[in-house]
Parts: C-alpha cells; structure tokens; sequence
C-alpha cells in the first residue's frame, strides 16, 4: 500500500496523540467512519480522530465482527488520514489476524495507511470468548515490536471485553479480573486499558491511566469523571 503520509508528519501526530493523553485534560473521542465525519470533527477543534469498527461495517454493508474485508478497513482508514491533519487511531477489533505473522502484517499496513493508534480487544472473534491473558500480551509485544521497527510510536489502547455482555456493570464481580488485566498491560508498557460501559470503577485504578467506552445506555455524566482521579481518555 502506497503511504501518502510522510513518516516526519506520521511520527509528528504520534507523539502529538500521546501528548493529549499526557496534559491533564480529558479526551474525548466521539467516534467516526468516513472523511466527512472525520473533517467534521476537525473543523470543531478536536485534536484527534477514532474510528468505530460497527460504525465501519455498518455503513458499508457488513455486520460488526472482523466481517468487513480488512482491506476494504485499510482504503477507508487511508482516506481519512489523508483528509485531516490530526492524528487518527483506529478500532482495528482484535487485529483481524489468525497468526502472529498476519498480525505483524496487519499492524505495518495499518500504519502505511497513516494511522497513529489502535483500539484492539481480547476477544477471540471465532469462540467469542475471550483470549488467555497471556495470549493477549503477546499480541501487544508483537505489535510494539512493529511500532519501533517502523519508527512510528504507535498508541495502543488495550481493550478488554470482560464487560461486554453485562448491561449492569456498577455491581459486576468481574472488577478484580479487570484489575489484573490492568497490571499485566501495564507491566509491558501499554499506555492505556480500555474497559467497555465500566465507570464503576475507575476510582480504584485511579493510579493507572484509564480509558472509557460511552454508550448510549450508561446513566452518569462524564462531568462526574475528572482526569485527576484516573481517567484520561473517553470513546462514544
């Protein structure tokens, strides 16, 4: 795939993207899926882009689930980047990837089409359950290690799905596994753990960065969440 990106501005919005995540201010990321929404958003002085996978796979004919020709993902992706000048970051699912060189692939094509960061899940898209934490960081490290082979400081928001299939999640015994994730994420140096519909919480993390999922069906406002008490990025 041709990079229309050159690799000084790519790496230029990378650290730009981690700076925001950085400057004790709140970032919130209303998500996008094409270049009108993308110039939109720009245009109202959001200083980066996410994309949503469903959004993606939605508008152009496909179910959510990897089901969108990961090809098709990268044109899009590329046209985006391409039509604003601040950093994007992409919901790349879990990597769309059956094996570790595919992954590799995967992430060097990714970056080629100019992005700067991934949103990328644990769930095992065939079982829909979800993969071995150990698992899971490798894919994390084989990442990074694309990262630094490239040059470009890619951001990575490791998301886990430990939630997803509980509409009450304020009482939900699953914290502690969250937690653990959490540490272990951390450990190899993954900026942020991003846990869907989660604000129950954030509190007890509140040593850790922290990104939250907002969807429609979550009844607290993000005026009740303050950067100084653990979290730094928001994604609706």
């Amino acid at each position: 795939m041709e990079q229309l990106t050159n690799l000084s501005t790519q790496q230029a919005r990378a650290k730009e993207f981690h700076r925001l995540h950085h400057n004790g201010k709140l970032l919130i990321l209303p998500n996008i899926w094409d270049c009108l929404g993308a110039l939109l958003l720009e245009d109202m002085d959001y200083p980066a882009i996410a994309t949503a996978s469903a959004s993606i796979a939605f508008s152009n004919g496909y179910d959510d689930g990897e089901n969108i020709p990961f090809n098709d993902l990268l044109i899009i992706l590329k046209r985006i980047t391409n039509a604003v000048n601040v950093p994007v970051t992409a919901d790349i699912e879990s990597g769309y990837a059956e094996n570790d060189p595919q992954l590799k692939t995967n992430i060097r094509q990714l970056l080629e089409a100019g992005v700067v960061g991934i949103n990328i899940e644990d769930t095992d898209k065939t079982t829909k359950r979800l993969l071995p934490i150990e698992v899971q960081c490798n894919k994390i490290k084989l990442i990074k290690e694309v990262s630094r082979e490239i040059g470009v400081p890619l951001f990575i928001n490791a998301r886990t799905d430990v939630h997803q299939d509980y509409h009450c999640v304020f009482c939900c015994p699953y914290i502690y596994p969250c937690l653990w994730y959490e540490n272990i994420w951390y450990a190899i140096r993954v900026r942020r753990g991003c846990f869907p519909d989660t604000w129950c919480y954030f509190e007890q993390v509140h040593y850790r960065p922290l990104s939250i999922l907002l969807l429609s069906f979550c009844c607290r406002t993000v005026n009740n969440i303050a950067p100084d008490r653990g979290l730094f990025n928001i994604q609706e």
